[in-house]
């Protein structure tokens, strides 16, 4: 609960002390008549009463205080929240979050406003937490019981959309091990940490859905040998593979409670629990015989016949055509607007119709094409010398890249692919890169194509999705990437040549 609900008046709230733990309603009296022997009390002495260095001592030294009370309540459960703006009617503690500048508690739901203009914020050229959402995350984890891991694991999770599954994934200490496991893996890999980030929620779901719907509340009870059914019930309704919408996710769960349970048996040789550890023994022994029948099997039963009837499901060449005349048409249309306005929401406009342009002018994945660099971008080449390039490389690809520039990327398995820019992509692109940082992206982004207050691009596939929706086909459901990849590449580049090119061609 915040500390007061109801009616107040302006000396009815009680602050903190930072040293004794007592709440006064007049904290800077208290600390100038208790506590003016402590050196942090004795330094606003240095400053005339009621200045304005004085009265930024005090502030700081009631947020520490009330900072401190808080992580007590929070921990133990009991008592009340110190929060700096008080609500007229009771709230929950989880609605509200410290400044992870000033330690003030705030309404999580205003608290990226009160970042903007923290006094204690010393703002830098790459200071940013990303949107409302993720910067709660942020804040969130100054309270948690995160001592034992490394704060570069801390910075992965602490942009996370903030709910009740971020939130279950900060406070549980098996989820946090297995987290700081992944990222020692993941480190060197930054492209890997969104994907470390959902393999968490995976599991923190998990975890809520066996306490909501079995008797098990820790991973400890997921691997009791008597709980084994309990647990792929629990499996089965997280990953929803009997009615045909995530089997593959039911698959992956599988492969993290392995990891899980190596975790929970190595803690428990740790203190001596032999009962923990025999029990994890014998779950990782019925996993092994019993998970493929209960499990795997009806999971890839599932996810093959969804491949069969996506396969018998091609796009029609009318629907491919609208979908390129309509990207065209999205493409200049956005150009023309952020050159008009610079702001943030035309720049994506324009980035995504781009990305989806250059995607499917080329025979390459999303991904690949989304995580150009501006390194790379920077050093594009024009020439028709195609030795070092993989033998997937179609002729027509090779002739277009003596015509237009193109970027060199290792693609899947490390081969060495072009990535072709048509001249109409390449000046957009270049148009992009020059107006970034005043719509809004944060100088460090590696990407060309920059997704807005984050160090991450585009995704590729999401880009086209949207196009997709917009561009009126009649069957929108079956113009998915790897489909227009696998039956119209030719068409598609076709389609973005005009009578002169073709003929060079």
């Amino acid at each position: 609960m915040s500390q007061h609900s109801g009616s107040f008046n302006k000396y009815s709230k009680r602050n903190y002390c930072l040293f004794c733990g007592k709440p006064v309603t007049k904290i800077s009296r208290h600390l100038t008549n208790i506590h003016s022997d402590r050196i942090e009390v004795a330094v606003a002495f240095q400053y005339p009463p009621n200045s304005k260095e004085r009265r930024k001592i005090w502030q700081k030294l009631t947020n520490d205080g009330n900072f401190k009370h808080n992580k007590d309540v929070l921990k133990t459960g009991e008592g009340k929240l110190a929060v700096r703006g008080r609500t007229k009617t009771s709230s929950k503690a989880t609605d509200f979050v410290h400044c992870i500048y000033c330690h003030g508690l705030y309404g999580k739901k205003l608290i990226h406003l009160h970042l903007r203009k923290c006094k204690e914020n010393v703002k830098t050229e790459d200071d940013s937490h990303g949107t409302p959402r993720r910067v709660v995350s942020h804040c969130a984890l100054l309270t948690k019981n995160c001592e034992g891991i490394s704060e570069e694991f801390k910075n992965l999770i602490g942009v996370m959309v903030y709910d009740n599954v971020t939130e279950t994934v900060m406070e549980n200490q098996i989820i946090l091990q297995y987290g700081e496991q992944m990222f020692k893996k993941y480190i060197n890999h930054p492209k890997q940490h969104e994907y470390a980030r959902q393999n968490l929620r995976h599991v923190a779901r998990l975890l809520l859905e066996a306490q909501k719907s079995t008797p098990m509340k820790s991973f400890e009870d997921f691997f009791k040998p008597s709980n084994f059914k309990l647990v792929v019930s629990a499996v089965k309704v997280v990953g929803q593979y009997d009615r045909y919408n995530i089997p593959s996710l039911a698959l992956k769960l599988g492969y993290h409670l392995q990891k899980i349970c190596n975790i929970v048996q190595h803690n428990a040789k740790s203190i001596g629990d032999t009962k923990v550890v025999e029990s994890c023994k014998i779950f990782l022994s019925m996993y092994d015989k019993k998970w493929t029948k209960y499990v795997s099997s009806l999971a890839l039963k599932n996810i093959k016949d969804m491949q069969k009837k996506r396969a018998n499901k091609v796009p029609s060449a009318q629907d491919v055509k609208h979908l390129y005349y309509h990207l065209e048409t999205a493409h200049h249309a956005a150009e023309k607007k952020l050159r008009e306005n610079l702001c943030s929401e035309n720049f994506v406009a324009l980035a995504r119709a781009v990305l989806a342009r250059t995607i499917l002018f080329n025979r390459r994945l999303p991904g690949e094409v989304a995580s150009i660099s501006l390194e790379t971008f920077e050093s594009r080449i024009r020439s028709d010398v195609c030795d070092d390039m993989d033998v997937s490389v179609s002729q027509m690809e090779r002739k277009l890249c003596g015509l237009f520039s193109r970027v060199t990327i290792k693609g899947k398995c490390g081969r060495v692919v072009p990535i072709i820019l048509k001249p109409s992509f390449e000046s957009s692109i270049e148009f992009l890169v020059s107006v970034r940082e005043k719509c809004g992206i944060l100088s460090n982004n590696p990407y060309v194509f920059p997704r807005q207050q984050s160090l991450t691009a585009q995704r590729g596939s999401s880009c086209i999705q949207f196009h997709v929706k917009e561009c009126g086909a009649e069957n929108p459901s079956v113009l998915m990437v790897v489909k227009l990849r696998r039956h119209f590449a030719p068409l598609l580049q076709l389609l973005n040549l005009d009578d002169e090119e073709v003929k060079q061609v």
